[in-house]
């Protein structure tokens, strides 16, 4: 692809795909992204929603 041309006409070296990253980078995401949600769903679950609908 785009990658590989640039890499070859401006460093003239190829890169190499490091199969085992794909999946490291996907684990990865979904725990950052598992970890971010967890503080936001603690304080949205203490919330008494009949006492928000009624508005006091």
């Amino acid at each position: 692809g785009f990658a590989q041309f640039v890499s070859v006409n401006v460093f003239s070296s190829y890169i190499t795909l490091n199969v085992l990253l794909i999946p490291l980078t996907i684990l990865v995401s979904i725990a950052v992204s598992g970890i971010a949600c967890l503080f936001p769903i603690k304080s949205a679950t203490s919330i008494d929603p009949a006492l928000v609908l009624k508005g006091e």
